[in-house]
């Protein structure tokens, strides 16, 4: 699930460890479960629990947050570990949240490796001083550039920024930032390698637009 609504969304933010606050709401449901909640080993008392990925998505039926902790598939047999899921699981539902379990089955290390690698690149505040013209005329340079399969993204990037006069390492920003919107859609289940060529599949899948405040 988590893959087929990372290709079908554009993602706005990924937040990780992300606390389950206020505490008061796990300790309660820790209590309707006749569960221990999680505590601190060494002082007994009760600390916040957190979920691995928050993910924030747009998508053409409006925008959604994901829940989701990863797992290896060996622990689920945990009675302990499904106890503290469940606590988790119930926050969520009561926040409207989809939640789900993802182990290293559902999820390549490829693709995670990726995704933290673009973390924050969607956001327009992290590129360098440009602006949406001058995004665009950094992807069609960039994009014509990687049409020749020899020369990898680092090398089409910083010719991007020779041609346009921009400081070494904005083009690099901005195809970031682009494939992190999907409007450069690429296969994430390959690492993306800057000393390699880009293979884009398809172009202009999302839009360039400042990200909205938080």
């Amino acid at each position: 699930l988590l893959l087929d609504d990372i290709r079908a969304s554009c993602i706005m933010d990924i937040r990780e460890q992300f606390p389950l606050t206020p505490i008061e709401t796990t300790l309660e449901i820790a209590d309707m479960l006749s569960i221990p909640h999680p505590k601190d080993p060494k002082t007994g008392e009760p600390i916040v629990m957190t979920t691995d990925f928050l993910v924030i998505v747009t998508s053409a039926d409006g925008g959604r947050r994901l829940a989701r902790t990863l797992k290896p598939s060996a622990d689920l047999g945990s009675p302990r570990v499904i106890e503290k899921f469940e606590i988790e699981r119930i926050y969520w539902e009561t926040q409207g949240v989809d939640w789900g379990i993802v182990t290293e089955r559902e999820i390549p290390q490829s693709l995670v490796g990726n995704l933290r690698s673009l973390q924050g690149c969607w956001d327009t505040d992290n590129l360098p001083a440009v602006a949406v013209p001058q995004i665009e005329r950094i992807e069609a340079e960039l994009h014509r550039a990687l049409s020749d399969k020899s020369i990898p993204l680092f090398q089409a990037a910083l010719d991007c920024d020779g041609r346009l006069g921009f400081e070494n390492g904005t083009s690099l920003a901005v195809a970031k930032y682009l494939i992190a919107t999907r409007r450069w859609d690429i296969d994430l289940h390959q690492p993306i390698k800057t000393e390699e060529n880009l293979d884009i599949l398809v172009r202009g899948h999302g839009s360039t637009e400042m990200a909205p405040e938080r």
